[in-house]
């Protein structure tokens, strides 16, 4: 299953959902038609150093490691359907300048659906400099933990803060030698703690950097160990190197093992709550009843604890010593429940999955662009650039689409591919430039069957206020406030409430975005042709509090023979500026109709008021071949 090529590459580009009103799209780099970054894991990155292999039998479908083609496919597909399933009532979480994952390492037909929403926040929340990655090795156990290069290939890998942290550690402990160690692991079965987490941290863009990942392999799951570790840890990012660095922390852990799938449930369930609730000491008191009641770690038997519990120790200790209290489980599931294509009776026998973040309760702002780069990518945002608004519109349409499929229930390959616009995705400079942008009031108009003479409306919204659109819970920036108005045009313009738009339309989809300037209070006699007019009664006014809007793109559309219409003459309006008035009136605020006298005189004695904006118009040419 191909999600979609481009000269040999797989693509795939995500974006915000205009629902969660959060910067997905914003902050992420860019992967299409670029080659994604094959970070050389030495403990398995598609068959690369030291024999041990990605998949492995844990994925269940028993191809060749090497097929790395596949292993993106898998990544792609288990990131598409996350987002397809993003969760409508999830608020959205700011970019950030540490963030912290606890996410499951079974194969990905199994467990890649819940790691993927982990994985879609930390996209959404970076871009990062470093990722600390922290795992354990299933079958072989020893005091302290291994670092860096001795875990993964130095080309990716920090040594400067693995040699720090492996100090501060002590590194192997007790009375094996770090030698020995090596040598038990090497002729070890493969492990896939770490391993099955770098093809997705490739694919978010948070291993492009050089030398970005810090890698930890804990050698036990003591309090002790993940106490001394995030402190460790803490100490690091105090150093002047690292203080300004956004930092991403993976912590690779499913849950219980091998029960029936309702007795899962309920383990897990209350698994998760201490997680999210207790501080590490209480949690760790908690991990060892489970142990006495549960069994032991053993990949042949039940247990009831997490099997990366030390890693979860060390979130829940290095989460209290950086702030971050705003903890939220994004998915949780089972073997049985979240694999793609469950066996028969498998629900008798699975493996608990949850995916964790640990973030600051705001943003924390630590962005390394100068000021001067942000004032001056202000500055050109007060007229788009054609790239610019293309980058919305590319936003906007995809938004469309996937909420289309959606609410149609289809989260199938197909509709992954019915996802996408045709259109190329913009780079991630464009979409950065746009971060910076004054915060404007947008329009989303979506047609059908678009043509000159036939366009079909099937939904606009949008909003005039900048910076106070679609309430205070909505993030302003413009790419933001233009996805969240696709979002509503799709699913909320009350005019289409019974007939929303169908995947089948999509193969003839136009998307017409509008990005409107500040709205400026004109007198009546002041409008010309091709503005944009709000009108509003005033309060204690003869109407009711109405308001309404009409963009200028309506000028074009009055059924009305064309004439130039400048500032009201002494002859009069012009029957098109009339026709413009009586629209935006009665048509959209609903005030009564009346004569053009009466109505002049409202407007000049204040019971109406006109605001003129113009817009920067933006057309999608997805629809450019349909009939």
């Amino acid at each position: 299953m191909q999600l979609s090529t481009h000269h040999g590459v797989l693509l795939i580009v995500w974006c915000i959902t205009a629902h969660n009103a959060s910067g997905i799209a914003l902050r992420h780099l860019q992967l299409r038609g670029q080659q994604v970054a094959r970070a050389q894991c030495s403990l398995t990155f598609c068959g690369r150093k030291g024999g041990n292999h990605l998949l492995g039998d844990y994925h269940g479908e028993g191809y060749d490691p090497r097929d790395c083609p596949r292993v993106w496919e898998d990544i792609d597909y288990a990131l598409a359907g996350a987002e397809l399933h993003q969760s409508l009532e999830r608020p959205p979480l700011p970019p950030q300048s540490h963030l912290l994952l606890v996410v499951p390492h079974a194969g990905y037909a199994f467990s890649g659906s819940i790691a993927a929403q982990a994985y879609l926040e930390a996209q959404a929340a970076g871009p990062w400099d470093r990722v600390l990655l922290v795992g354990f090795y299933h079958s072989h156990r020893f005091g302290g933990a291994l670092f860096g290069g001795l875990i993964c290939d130095n080309s990716i890998v920090d040594t400067k803060a693995a040699a720090f942290l492996e100090t501060a550690l002590g590194g192997v402990q007790g009375n094996t030698t770090r030698t020995a160690v090596l040598e038990t692991i090497r002729d070890s079965s493969p492990e896939h703690s770490l391993e099955q987490q770098m093809p997705f941290l490739s694919r978010i863009g948070a291993l492009q950097r050089p030398h970005s990942l810090i890698p930890v392999m804990l050698g036990d799951d003591s309090l002790a160990i993940a106490e001394t570790l995030s402190e460790a840890v803490a100490a690091l990012l105090a150093q002047k190197e690292y203080s300004r660095k956004k930092v991403l922390m993976v912590v690779s852990s499913d849950l219980s093992h091998f029960f029936p799938a309702s007795t899962e449930k309920k383990l897990d369930t209350d698994t998760v709550h201490q997680i999210v609730t207790l501080r590490a000491p209480a949690l760790s008191n908690y991990f060892r009843r489970l142990e006495v009641d549960g069994g032991t770690l053993d990949m042949d038997g039940k247990q009831e604890f997490p099997c990366g519990r030390g890693g979860i120790l060390f979130a829940a200790a290095i989460s209290e010593k950086l702030g971050l209290s705003n903890k939220r489980v994004l998915a949780q599931s089972d073997s049985f429940h979240s694999a793609r294509a469950p066996r028969p009776g498998s629900n008798r026998s699975v493996v608990g999955y949850a995916a964790i973040s640990f973030s600051s309760l705001q943003a924390e702002g630590r962005i390394e662009e100068a000021p001067s780069a942000i004032n001056s990518s202000s500055s050109a945002c007060e007229h788009l650039s054609p790239a610019q608004l293309e980058a919305l519109g590319w936003l906007a349409e995809r938004e469309v689409r996937v909420q289309t499929l959606r609410t149609a229930g289809r989260h199938d390959a197909e509709a992954v591919r019915q996802a996408e616009p045709s259109q190329p995705a913009p780079g991630s400079a464009v979409l950065r430039s746009l971060l910076h942008c004054p915060h404007h009031g947008a329009f989303v108009t979506v047609y059908t069957n678009r043509s000159e003479m036939s366009p079909t409306l099937r939904g606009c919204i949008g909003c005039a206020e900048a910076g106070h659109c679609f309430g205070e819970k909505i993030d302003q920036r413009l790419p933001a406030v233009v996805t969240t108005a696709a979002y509503l045009a799709t699913a909320h313009d009350p005019r289409f409430a019974s007939q929303r738009l169908k995947p089948d339309e999509l193969q003839c989809l136009s998307i017409e975005i509008s990005v409107l300037t500040m709205p400026k209070r004109v007198k009546l006699q002041d409008v010309e042709e091709g503005d944009g007019l709000i009108v509003t009664s005033a309060a204690g006014g003869i109407h009711p509090l109405n308001q309404g809007l009409l963009l200028p793109s309506v000028w074009h559309d009055l059924a009305v023979a064309d004439e130039a219409v400048g500032p009201l003459a002494e002859e009069g309006p012009s029957e098109r500026l009339r026709e413009f008035i009586r629209l935006l009136v009665t048509d959209k605020a609903k005030i009564p109709e009346t004569s053009w006298e009466d109505l002049t005189k409202q407007f000049r004695n204040g019971s109406l008021e006109l605001k003129r904006f113009g817009a920067q118009v933006f057309t999608s040419k997805s629809a450019a071949h349909c009939a």
